[in-house]
């Protein structure tokens, strides 16, 4: 397990001791530069996530773009992000994200994974989405598109 991010001594002292004896096969990275995380993506088997609360879920995107599966929180903007293409979990059951982790340990599974999130991530243009974003602010600030609030 690689932990990109950076994580406090008490976290990591915290995950150490909730992976007993797997403990050592943890590395704490403390944060990488741009290009490391990107040639982790491409190298990662898995990336898993058991966050609560996401905005978009953009780490779920590029990993799927690199074809690395993931093994996500059953939330409603990673259902939305990743469709019918990761494997979900409650991030409130450790067993239950072993169990959606493990299960990319199949290779037939992995390679349908791995192929189909490709093809998903390839439906998330970033220029037409800054376009879209520009036109809306253009309505906004030309007052066309404000609604009065009651």
């Amino acid at each position: 397990l690689r932990v990109l991010s950076r994580a406090p001594g008490a976290a990591q002292a915290r995950l150490r001791a909730a992976a007993g004896e797997a403990a050592d096969s943890i590395a704490f990275l403390g944060g990488v530069t741009d290009a490391e995380y990107a040639d982790a993506l491409v190298r990662a088997r898995v990336l898993a996530s058991a966050s609560r609360d996401e905005g978009f879920g953009l780490p779920v995107v590029e990993a799927m773009a690199a074809g690395t599966p993931v093994a996500i929180s059953d939330i409603p903007i990673f259902r939305e992000v990743a469709g019918e293409h990761a494997e979900f979990f409650d991030p409130a059951s450790p067993t239950d994200a072993a169990r959606a982790i493990s299960a990319l340990e199949d290779d037939a599974l992995w390679s349908r994974r791995s192929e189909a999130s490709i093809d998903r991530a390839a439906q998330f243009d970033w220029s037409a989405a800054g376009e879209q974003l520009l036109a809306f602010l253009l309505e906004t600030a030309s007052g066309r598109s404000a609604q009065p609030v009651a």
